[in-house]
């Protein structure tokens, strides 16, 4: 999913909630394990690093207050 929309995440939610609602641990591991999977690979996209190190130098950059 390149772009979420709040369609997408209501959806997704409505899926999902039943799950923990109904005490099945896996979907509360599943989402901890997907995001910790997301995580873990930002620093291995380009776009993400590209980013990060525009971002570290904008505030390398900003006036001291």
């Amino acid at each position: 999913m390149k772009r979420p929309s709040l369609v997408a995440t209501i959806g997704l939610g409505v899926c999902g909630a039943p799950l923990i609602l109904a005490g099945y641990p896996q979907g509360l591991h599943g989402a901890v394990l997907s995001m910790g999977t997301s995580l873990l690979v930002i620093p291995f996209q380009r776009g993400e690093r590209q980013a990060r190190r525009r971002h570290a130098v904008e505030v390398e950059e900003a006036p001291a207050p």
